[in-house]
């Protein structure tokens, strides 16, 4: 399949760019005012990224907290799941036992 032709304006690359920054910036001067660290943002890249909603199967777009208990077993158990989905599984995991007084 041929790719399709783009129509309407397009920006160049420089107009872009200068979008790109001026947001940026704009989210670190957000985060620095929330009193976020230059250290805080590097250790934020190191942790698993933080998912609201189950982006799989049948819980697609459901929020953890309304994922059956045995799907996010599921999710613990298969060997090619990503990390990220695995950590986000056990996070809600602990959850509920905390919750339970477990």
């Amino acid at each position: 399949m041929a790719r399709p032709a783009i129509t309407g304006p397009r920006l160049d690359r420089e107009t872009r760019a200068e979008r790109l920054a001026y947001v940026t910036a704009h989210i670190l001067l957000a985060l620095f005012d929330a009193g976020a660290t230059g250290r805080d943002m590097v250790q934020w890249t190191k942790e698993p990224r933080l998912l609201p909603t189950c982006p799989l199967g049948k819980f697609r777009g459901v929020p953890w907290s309304e994922v059956e208990a045995g799907f996010l077993g599921w999710m613990l158990r298969q060997p090619t799941m990503e990390e990220d989905l695995k950590w986000n599984a056990q996070r809600e995991i602990t959850r509920r036992q905390k919750g339970a007084g477990l």
